[in-house]
Parts: structure tokens; C-alpha cells; sequence
């Protein structure tokens, strides 16, 4: 049987300036294994039914989070305060009234993996107020001055604490009502509530060694170490027969006084191909089976467009593409005059480099149906990354 929904929002905080990690660029938006370390963030929990929405704090836009999720409903953007406490205030005062429980989570810690999440959804409860997760320290802990060595201190019952720490919404809410201007001095987010309530009941989980903040360069360059990939190839192989009064697409482009193909969708053999190499890459079947032929949804469809929603589908696992070759077997028309425009329109659609992309051509010396000028065939083969759990 399984458990209950929870009502939860999750507030994402990433508005500082991160000058430890560079002045340059923000971290959040370093390309971490192939994916922004804010768009990891946002992965972990946007997938997880309980969470209703996901806030983001700090200097985002909707539009660079669409081209990852597609729509994202979920997720909302708030502007950041001067001090992470502020930061998080304004997420509190985003939440969903119907939300139940509040998790925050720095946008700087882009592993938390859903075994963490679920150990804290499953001890919340209306009989405590929080939970976070800890690990321990098992490095011998000193006190310095700027010259030396003071002093060793007592490692007994102490931990250090992780985000995602979850809380009861409401009551973190008048904790920060209630603290004011002495929200700075807290450290985190359970700090803050027992500054509020020292008897508030908050318990702890297991943390995570991966799940480390990024706060410069080193940490930066660890994390990168720990993603596991592997590569996988597809293969695409499709024909379509000329037919009169259709327009020629390829690639997602027109080619103007040519006869165009028959098919469902706009007739894009190259584009099929493409979708079917990828697919057979990523174990999904093949575009009937994934799209559907035949289906009123699809009459008429550009096929670039079905490249663009493919690249956009949360397939529950993050994939990168690595390249894609392409080999466009026809009498007519002359493919590469317009090889450079095919390249820029898919490239475009996959939002991949342009160079990731490579199309060659070959009449086939009139062999088959393609050869002898009464269709269009493609051949494609896609190479993809995928990141294993």
C-alpha cells in the first residue's frame, strides 16, 4: 500500500554571490558533467509527487528552466533578499496556502538523491517540527588562532548538517515572523526555529557524502568526479516515397520546387530518423511507439518540433547527446547545398552544438527505391550520455 502524499513546497535558495567559488561566473549555472548545477538542484525534487511547487530564490528566469523541463508548472521564481534568512522569507511567503510542510534546500548542493528525500518525507509528521539530514565528523576537530594550534575539541554528539531540511510550514513561517532582525545569526534554517522554540522537536536522517555544497573551485572539480555515465548508441532507418502536392522538409527545412514525401507529419524522413536513432539509444522503442502513427495528434505535425518535445521529456534519468550522423540516401535534391541550414535547424531543436551534428549524402549509384528517385531514405546514428543513479 503506499504511503499518503504529503503536501510539501520546496523553496530552492541560490541568491548569493558565491565569490568563494568565482567573481566571474555563478556556480549555479557552471556546467556540472554536462548539466548547470541549479538544473540539477531543481531535478531532485521536481519529479517527486509530493512536492506541489518548487520556489526558486535568487536571479533566474522561466525561460532558461522551460528549455530544460518544458513547461516546469511547478516551479516559481522569487526575487532574493540581501541575507540567505531574507532569501528564504520571501520563498515562505510564495508557499501554497495548501501546502502542509516547507522544505529548503541550497541551490548549491546538486546531488541529493531521492533516498534522502523519501527518509525525510517519511518522518514528517504533525508530532515533530523538523528533520535534516547530519553526518558525522570523524576528522579530529582543533581551535586555532592566526599562528597555531589552541586547542582540541570534543567531537561527542556533534554532526554537521545538510539541506534539504524539512519543516512543518506554518511554524517556520512564525519563526521567522517572530525572530526579525536577528535571522542572520542563524546558521541554517533549524538553528532559526529553535531560536524561536528551543523546545522544538527536530529530528534527523542520514545525510549524504555526494550531497556536498559547492562553496569554490575544489568542491567544484570533487563533484564533478562522482557523476557515472555510461554511452549508448541508436540506430535510425527510415524511407519515405515522393508525393505530389506535399512540400519537402528535411531537417526541418523547406526545400523550395521539389516534391515533397508522404507521411503522417510533415513527411521529415531525416528528422524520423533522427527521433528513432535516438530512441533506440535511450531503450524507448521507436517514433510509432513513442508518438504514435496514425493518431489524429499527429497529422500534420512538424517533425522538428518532435525533436524539440523528445529533447524536452523527462525520461526520469538525465541524457546528454554526444553527436549524431547522418546519411541522406536520394537522387534529388542536392542535400548538402543545404547541409549547413539542416545542421543549424536540428542542432537548434536537440539545443545541442552545431558540431554535435554531421550530415553526408550519396545517390546510392541508383540502387532501391531511393537510388532510383522515387523516395527519400535516412540513416542515422546517435551516440548518447547517459547519467546512471
Amino acid at each position: 500500500m503506499k504511503a499518503k502524499l504529503k503536501k510539501c513546497s520546496c523553496i530552492i535558495v541560490g541568491s548569493g554571490k558565491g565569490t568563494r567559488y568565482s567573481s566571474l561566473e555563478s556556480k549555479l549555472f557552471a556546467n556540472l558533467s554536462g548539466k548547470p548545477v541549479i538544473v540539477r538542484s531543481v531535478s531532485n525534487f521536481l519529479e517527486n509527487p509530493n512536492f506541489e511547487e518548487i520556489i526558486l530564490v535568487g536571479p533566474f528566469e522561466m525561460s532558461f528552466f522551460c528549455d530544460y523541463f518544458g513547461e516546469a508548472k511547478k516551479i516559481k521564481i522569487v526575487k532574493g533578499g540581501d541575507t540567505r534568512a531574507k532569501s528564504v522569507s520571501n520563498g515562505l511567503l510564495a508557499c501554497n496556502d495548501s501546502s502542509e510542510f516547507v522544505f529548503v534546500h541550497d541551490a548549491a548542493r546538486p546531488y541529493v538523491s531521492s533516498r534522502t528525500i523519501d527518509h525525510l518525507l517519511d518522518l514528517l509528521s504533525e508530532d515533530i517540527d523538523g528533520v535534516i539530514p547530519v553526518l558525522p565528523i570523524y576528522d579530529s576537530l582543533k581551535k586555532i588562532d592566526a599562528n597555531s594550534i589552541q586547542s582540541s575539541i570534543s567531537m561527542k554528539n556533534i554532526v554537521r548538517a545538510q539541506t534539504p531540511q524539512a519543516f512543518k510550514k506554518k511554524k517556520l513561517i512564525r519563526a521567522y515572523n517572530a525572530i526579525g532582525t536577528e535571522q542572520s545569526l542563524a546558521k541554517d534554517d533549524a538553528e532559526l526555529l529553535m531560536m524561536y522554540d528551543n523546545d522544538s522537536c527536530i529530528k534527523y536522517v542520514k545525510g549524504e557524502y555526494a550531497s556536498e555544497k559547492i562553496t569554490d573551485i575544489e568542491t567544484f572539480k570533487m563533484l564533478e568526479k562522482i557523476t557515472k555515465s555510461s554511452f549508448k548508441t541508436g540506430l535510425g532507418w527510415d524511407f519515405h516515397p515522393f508525393k505530389k502536392d506535399r512540400k519537402l522538409i528535411l531537417g526541418g527545412c523547406l526545400f523550395e520546387n521539389t516534391i515533397g514525401l508522404e507521411g503522417d507529419s510533415d513527411g521529415d524522413v531525416v528528422c524520423h530518423s533522427i527521433i528513432d536513432s535516438l530512441l533506440g539509444a535511450l531503450g524507448k522503442g521507436d517514433i510509432g511507439s513513442f508518438f504514435g502513427v496514425k493518431t489524429p495528434n499527429m497529422m500534420g505535425v512538424e517533425s522538428l518540433k518532435l525533436l524539440e518535445i523528445l529533447r524536452g521529456t523527462s525520461l526520469g534519468f538525465y541524457w546528454e547527446i554526444v553527436n549524431i550522423d547522418i546519411t541522406v540516401i536520394c537522387k534529388i535534391p542536392n542535400i548538402m547545398e543545404h547541409s549547413e541550414r539542416m545542421k543549424t535547424k536540428i542542432s537548434n531543436a536537440l539545443r545541442i552544438e552545431k558540431k554535435c551534428v554531421n550530415i553526408k549524402a550519396t545517390t546510392d549509384k541508383g540502387m532501391d527505391a531511393a537510388g532510383e528517385g522515387k523516395g527519400i531514405r535516412s540513416i542515422a546514428i546517435s551516440q548518447i550520455k547517459i547519467e546512471e543513479e
